[in-house]
Parts: structure tokens; sequence; C-alpha cells
């Protein structure tokens, strides 16, 4: 068992669905807060997170992290029960899928109790927020993930990123989605390229860098910006880019496995600040689609 959490910052402690009773449960309260882990790069649980020990350290020789969490357990009773809801994307997923609520297709603070399935068995649910490059916000669940350096300074590597656009533009963010890009380490860099193909294993020619920047529009006005990528011709809707830059400011990864693991061992075995009125018994997992893959991967790592 590891016991990682050092800090717990509970931003608001209230009750859900308006004091609702759930059966011999009775009313759930609801927290939303962050949570600080600080993990030993040392110990062999955390062997397998690749540059931990190239994160800066505390003075107790920890590596420290954030997550956001949401939290929902009965008010009065005992939860025998805990089920960690690896968040879809910044989203909650677990309350909508098990109870049968209406999913929120817009990113929303609201939680739907629907059915109140989770709710009538006890239940204690957190949602935890795992992804690095989730633009945080009431609705999106996200982490700061330590950083990667070597000498005191940020990592610089090659980082590829495709660009599918569905209708023509002339900037995109340096990201798949509405995700936080690795910036370029300079705008202007000749080596970094550019190319496009018409299918997934189609063949791709590349773009002449004169062609396009790493710049945005703003005000009707081009302006460098190491987080996006212009082309004055414009993305055509329907094909493929790849942009292949010299990136910076690389995390380590891997804490998004840590802080999965360790939210669900600071709730079911207890620690810092932890809000229960006692321990689960019964610890599960859940996601679906992109997380339903990150779980798979945590069980075989």
């Amino acid at each position: 068992v590891v016991l990682a959490v050092t800090a717990v910052d509970i931003k608001s402690r209230v009750e859900f669905d308006s004091g609702t009773s759930w059966g011999k449960f009775g009313p759930y309260e609801r927290i939303d807060g962050v949570v600080e882990f600080g993990v030993d790069p040392d110990n062999a649980a955390n062997s397998g997170i690749i540059d931990l020990h190239h994160s800066p350290v505390d003075s107790a020789g920890l590596v420290n992290f954030s997550s956001d969490f949401v939290l929902l357990t009965p008010s009065t009773k005992e939860s025998s029960r805990l089920l960690v809801d690896v968040v879809n994307r910044g989203r909650k997923r677990a309350i909508s899928d098990f109870n049968m609520a209406s999913p929120n297709l817009t990113p929303s603070s609201t939680i739907e109790p629907g059915d109140g399935f989770l709710f009538e068995r006890g239940y204690t649910v957190v949602s935890i927020g795992w992804q690095y490059d989730v633009y945080r916000s009431g609705a999106l669940l996200g982490m700061d993930p330590p950083p990667v350096q070597l000498d005191g300074k940020p990592v610089e590597g090659t980082n590829l990123v495709e660009i599918r656009p569905n209708e023509r533009i002339k900037s995109s963010l340096l990201a798949n989605r509405a995700h936080k890009p690795y910036p370029a380490s300079s705008t202007n860099n000749a080596k970094d390229t550019m190319y496009v193909k018409d299918w997934e294993d189609g063949p791709q020619e590349e773009i002449p860098r004169s062609e396009w920047s790493f710049s945005k529009e703003q005000n009707g006005t081009v302006v460098p910006d190491a987080e996006y990528v212009y082309m004055e011709s414009g993305f055509c809707p329907g094909r493929i880019y790849s942009v292949v830059y010299e990136a910076s400011k690389a995390v380590v990864s891997g804490s998004t496995l840590m802080s999965i693991r360790d939210i669900g061992s600071w709730i079911k075995y207890g620690g810092v600040n932890s809000p229960l009125k006692s321990r689960p018994t019964y610890a599960y997992a859940y996601g679906i689609s992109q997380t339903g893959r990150l779980l798979r991967h945590y069980l075989y790592s």
C-alpha cells in the first residue's frame, strides 16, 4: 500500500441533491477539492514510472503533484464500497453511467443523481482528475504533473501532433482536440516540419517551412505563439496534417497512473484529512473508452 497524499485542500463541502435521502444510506454530501501527492522516486512501487527520477524533489525527497477531485459519500452512514471514477477528458462519468442519469453533452459541474443506483447501495464515488493536458475548470477535472528536468532545466525533444480539421481554418492549437499542447521550444526552428496526407496510411508530402509558422490569428493580426500553428493558405477539411517539431516542458506522464492509485489508497486505507467516517472494504475503478484503455494499461503496469 502506498500512502502518498500529503495535503487536501477542500474547496467546498455541501449536501448533495438538496439532501435527498437514498434508502438506508440516507443523504449524501459532495466534497470538491484538490489533493496533493508526494511520492518517493526510490520506492519500488514507483519503479515503472519513467522519468520520475528526473523530477524536482522537496526537502523530504518526494516528487510533488496534485489532482482535482469530487467526492460523493453518505453524510451520516458508513460506506463499505468505493468507486474510483476515472474521468474521461475531464468529464465525470460514473454517476451518469451507473445511475442512468442524462449525460451532460456540454461540460458542467452539476452532477445529476439519476435513479440513485449507486447511492441506494451506499457507494462512495470519487472522480479524479488525471489528465495533465485538460484545461481545468469547474466542469473539467485535471492535474498538475511533475516536470521532467535535466540539470535543473526543462527537457526538450521531438514531438508529433496530428491536425484533422473539420472545416477550413488558418490556425490550430498544437494538440489533438482541445487539449493543452507541448509548446514549441522555438517559433523559428527551421528543422521543424509539417506533412499532409489524404488518408491514414497514404503517401504524405512535406509543406515548405516558409508556408507555415508557429503563430495564431489575434484581432486580425498574425502573432507568434509557441502553442499554435498557422498557415496562410489554410488547413483543408478531410486532410491529415502532421507537425513534427522540437517541443518543451515535458512532464512525468506516468504521474497520471499514480494519481489514480494514490487517491484510491487515500480513501480506502485512510491518511491525511480523510473525509470518510470509515474505511471502505472494497474499492473498484471505472473507466469508459479512453479511460477504460487507461485502466487496462494500469493493470498491465
